[in-house]
Parts: C-alpha cells; sequence; structure tokens
C-alpha cells in the first residue's frame, strides 16, 4: 500500500501537469525546477503556479536557459524573420487569434477575425500549427494551449497603443460574423419571432447560412461555448460597441429555447441587463427582462420569472410600447398558470388577446389563443380551450409558422383526450410530434411525446403509452425541465397502474410528487389524490389538460 505522502505527490504532480496546459515542454520545464530543488515538495510548484496570475506563471516556468516563453519566441521569431511573406503574416496573426476568450476557432470565425478569405486565413492557421504555436484538434478547428494563448495576447499587447485599434476591430468583426450567423439560425427555428424585427442591420449581414433547421442547430452546438464567452466578453469590452451584447443574446433566444439551454440563456441576459443599466438603454432592459422571466419560469422559478415580466410590462408601459406591453401580458398569464394562479392567468391572457386584435397582430392572436386554451382546460371550461386551439392552429398555419402549429397541435390533442375523442387525439399529437422533431425542438418533443402516452393510455395500448413517457421522461431530464418531468411521471404512474403494476406507480407519483411540492405548484394536490386512491386500487384518474405555453 502507498503512503498517503506518495498519493499527495501524485496529486500535485496531476495538478503542475494541469497548469502546464499539458505542453509537453512546459512540463519539462517544470519538471527541471524540481531536480534543481530537491528539497521543494511537488506540492509547492503546484501551489506556486495555481496561485500564479497569468504573466507569473510564463515566469515560474523557466529553468536556467529552458523557459517556456523563450521557446515560443523562438518560433515565433523564425516567421517573423522569415523570407515567406505568409510566414510573416502568419505571425502577425498569431497575437490577434488569442484575443477572444472561447475556447477553439473554425476557419470561417477565423477568417472573420483577421479579414481575410478563408482559403487564405486556413494557411495562415496551418503555418502557426506547423511552428508549434497553434493546435488543430480536428481539421478545420483551432485552438491555442494555455500557455500559448496567454504568451500570443503579452505578444499582441507588447505592440503598443497604435495597435488597440486592429484588435478592439478584429473582436468586432468575429462578434460581428457570430451575431449575424444567430440572427440567420433564429429565422430558421423561429420564423416570424418579434425578435427579428429588433436585429439591427448592422450586425445582420455576413455571417454563415444554412439550408435548414438541423444545419444551423449542429452549428449552435458546435460554437454554443464560444457564443457565451463572446457574450461577456463583448459586455466588458468598452472599445466593442455595446449593441453587440444586446444583439447576439437576443438572436440566441431561439437556441436557449429549442435545446433546453435555459442556465445559458438566463446567464446571458443577466449579462445583457446589467449592461443595459450602465448604458440606459431602457428597450434592452424590457426585452431582458421578459426573456429573463421566460427563462426562469421554465427553470421553475416561478416567483422570479414573474418578478421579471412585471418589470418588463412596467418598462414597456413608460416607453409607450404596445406591442411590448402585449408580449408582457402573455408572460405574465404564463407565469401565474404556473403558478395556479388560473383567474389571473386568463384575465392577462385575455387582456393580451384584445391587444393583438386591436394592433392586428396575428401572432400574437394565435399565441393568445392557445395559453388561454391551456388556462381555460385547466378551470373545466373545455369547449372553449378546444375552439381557442383550434382557431390557433389556423392562424400559426396561416402565418406558416411551424413551430407555432406544433405547441398548438399538442394542446388541442390533449383536449381532444380530455373530451373522450382519443383519435383526434392521436392525429394532433403525431403531426405536432414530427412538426417539432423537423424543427430539433427538444422540449417540444418531449411534451407532445408524454401528450401522445396519455392519448394511447385511454385507448389501452399500455406499452406504446409507456414507451412514449419514458421517452418524454428522458428528454425532460436532459434539458433540466423539472416541471416537465413531474407531468411524464404523473402520467406514467398512470399507464404504470392501468397495466397493474401499482408498485411502480406509487414511486412514480411519489417523484413527481417531490418535483410538484418543490415547485409549489397545485399539481401536487392531484398527485396526492392519486396515491390517496391507490390504496383500494382505485381506477386511475385522468389527469389535468396541460399544454405548452407560447414563450
Amino acid at each position: 500500500m502507498g503512503s498517503p505522502c506518495a498519493g499527495a505527490d501524485q496529486e500535485a504532480a496531476a495538478e503542475v501537469v494541469r497548469c502546464c496546459g499539458y505542453l509537453p515542454l512546459a512540463i519539462r520545464v517544470a519538471a527541471a525546477r524540481l531536480a534543481a530543488r530537491p528539497s521543494w515538495p511537488v506540492r509547492e510548484l503546484a501551489d506556486r503556479l495555481a496561485a500564479a496570475d497569468a504573466t507569473r506563471r510564463l515566469e515560474e516556468l523557466t529553468a536556467g536557459e529552458l523557459g517556456v516563453r523563450a521557446s515560443f519566441d523562438v518560433s515565433l521569431h523564425a516567421l517573423q524573420h522569415s523570407p515567406d511573406p505568409t510566414d510573416q503574416n502568419a505571425a502577425h496573426a498569431f497575437g490577434l487569434l488569442s484575443l477572444p476568450a472561447g475556447p477553439d476557432l473554425d476557419v470561417t470565425a477565423a477568417a472573420a477575425l483577421l479579414d481575410q478569405p478563408p482559403r487564405i486565413t486556413q494557411t495562415l492557421l496551418e503555418r502557426l500549427v506547423d511552428a508549434q504555436l497553434l493546435q488543430t484538434p480536428q481539421p478545420g478547428l483551432y485552438q491555442f494551449h494555455d500557455l500559448l494563448r496567454l504568451h500570443a495576447r503579452q505578444h499582441a499587447s507588447s505592440q503598443g497603443p497604435a495597435a488597440d485599434t486592429e484588435r478592439s476591430a478584429a473582436l468586432t468583426r468575429l462578434f460581428g460574423f457570430y451575431t449575424g450567423t444567430a440572427w440567420h439560425t433564429l429565422a430558421l427555428l423561429r420564423p416570424g419571432d418579434h425578435r427579428l424585427d429588433t436585429a439591427d442591420p448592422r450586425w445582420t449581414g455576413g455571417g454563415r447560412r444554412f439550408p435548414d433547421t438541423t444545419a444551423a442547430l449542429k452549428w449552435l452546438e458546435a460554437e454554443r461555448a464560444n457564443l457565451l464567452a463572446a457574450i461577456v466578453q463583448t459586455a466588458a469590452t468598452p472599445a466593442i460597441p455595446g449593441e453587440l451584447t444586446f444583439q447576439l443574446t437576443t438572436a440566441l433566444y431561439g437556441f436557449f429555447l429549442v435545446h433546453g439551454y435555459w442556465l445559458d440563456g438566463a446567464r446571458a441576459n443577466r449579462t445583457v441587463l446589467g449592461l443595459a443599466r450602465r448604458l440606459g438603454d431602457r428597450a434592452a432592459q424590457a426585452q431582458a427582462h421578459d426573456d429573463l422571466g421566460t427563462l426562469y419560469r421554465w427553470l421553475g422559478r416561478y416567483a422570479e420569472a414573474l418578478t421579471h415580466h412585471k418589470q418588463s410590462f412596467i418598462l414597456a408601459r413608460e416607453l409607450g410600447d404596445r406591442r411590448g406591453q402585449m408580449r408582457c401580458l402573455s408572460s405574465l398569464g404564463n407565469a401565474y398558470w404556473r403558478l395556479g394562479r388560473y383567474h389571473d392567468a386568463i384575465a392577462h391572457h385575455t387582456e393580451c388577446l384584445t391587444l393583438a386584435r386591436e394592433l392586428d397582430d396575428r401572432r400574437g392572436q394565435a399565441s393568445s389563443l392557445g395559453n388561454l386554451g391551456n388556462v381555460y382546460a385547466l378551470v373545466g371550461r373545455i369547449e372553449e380551450a378546444l375552439a381557442c386551439h383550434l382557431e390557433s392552429v389556423l392562424l400559426f398555419r396561416q402565418l406558416g409558422d411551424r413551430r407555432g402549429q406544433a405547441g398548438s397541435l399538442t394542446n388541442a390533442g390533449d383536449v381532444y383526450r380530455h373530451l373522450g375523442h382519443y383519435q383526434d387525439a392521436l392525429a394532433c399529437q403525431h403531426d405536432s410530434l414530427r412538426l417539432f422533431r423537423e424543427l430539433g425542438d427538444r422540449s417540444g418533443q418531449a411534451l407532445s411525446l408524454n401528450n401522445l402516452g396519455c392519448a394511447y393510455e385511454r385507448l389501452r395500448h399500455y406499452q406504446d403509452a409507456l414507451a412514449c413517457q419514458h421517452d418524454s421522461l428522458r428528454l425532460f431530464r436532459e434539458l433540466g425541465e423539472r416541471h416537465g418531468q413531474a407531468e411524464a411521471l404523473r402520467d406514467l404512474g398512470d399507464a404504470l397502474l392501468a397495466l397493474g403494476r401499482s408498485r411502480q406507480a406509487r414511486q412514480a407519483w411519489h417523484e413527481a410528487l417531490e418535483i410538484f411540492q418543490a415547485l409549489q405548484v397545485p399539481e401536487a394536490d392531484r398527485v396526492l389524490s392519486r396515491l390517496a386512491a391507490l390504496a383500494p386500487l382505485a381506477q386511475p384518474a385522468g389527469g389535468p389538460v396541460h399544454g405548452q405555453a407560447k414563450a
């Protein structure tokens, strides 16, 4: 058995290697430092490297004539003094490429940063790879070792104040490229979204274009870390136009919602809100508050959602923005719905619908009708609920809004199920699920799958019901959407009980109850009723109708 000291040394050694960015030369220098200081424990160097700021870490990694900085300088000097202009241009690009806070760059992003055609950019990047000043983890993708990034940034800053303009221009081009691409993805993911009307023409040109939502979502996933880092960096860099922070965050709203990155979206919008307050931009504050509220609602933080929506409504009213007020009324109605304050929800959705009609906003009408239908169903106004949903489906279809159609179809299908029209319910849910899959909307898929499972359960197709509800539960868990998880568990329990698997049904309901109680929503009482009825093995309750709110 090894001694505790040996284990501690191994842990410290691992930390040294991590602080060296896993760079072989840096590890070799660290080992040389320890060899020259036999009395030092490995932990001493690990602590020095961990505590060192960016500049001091390079200083620590020096041993005699052997130094990480010196090695980097040799490679960079060779490029700078090469007779080949391409090598010289690569050396100049070295510092600029290190400026973005994101973890990597692909060729198109680097081309925007350097203001060069992609073909020339790739040549420069490959020269830096050949000089061991840049890495390429996969074809077309480039990144720095941590220590190399540090050295490159020091090299860039050493060029003096005259180069500041070039550096800020390079970052603005890159973040403009990200923003232009993000606006294009929003148009694909949420066609007709009112946020598209706020796109600044300065930041919509350029960028990449995609043939469909699948390609757009693939790019968004690949660039996710870079995009989030760009939002923080733009907000923290006075030399970069603050509008880029607002534009990029707003353009990413569809991605945050469709793939369930609600925490990412909340962090980004908190950054926007802080910047908007510093700049005194009340319109940006209003949008950030409303989007924050929606994201908090998806996260199950309903009280916070309500607070942000109220603040957004106040700002919209002060600005005389009637469309903004309409959207806030819808958001407030959805927050009240989740809190179980159904009459408040109906009042706000009704006011929203009235305003949408006054403004002749058909998309606003479609969303309001769908949201109103959801709450009508919960208070027993079933026929009115179905009429609202069917009108909502028609309006969204006329507008060519597939995501809106999908949401209204799943809501209509759930009302059909409640009315006993099971074939109509199945047809609506299958159409809804198909559309959500085509759009890559995972949260929508999760809801449609659960509603489809409920329809199968009513038709006594219990195995089909279980399959749908298990898939729904898996998606909701992957998304971290707790209310959806609880609904899927509740309805899964119904199907399990119908199959005579009462112990598993009880377990599913207990899990659902725990989530609903944590969220402090009235659905908890309905699950308690199920559990109370389980003792005499009563028939499973039908369950309340639930739907998808229009965000």
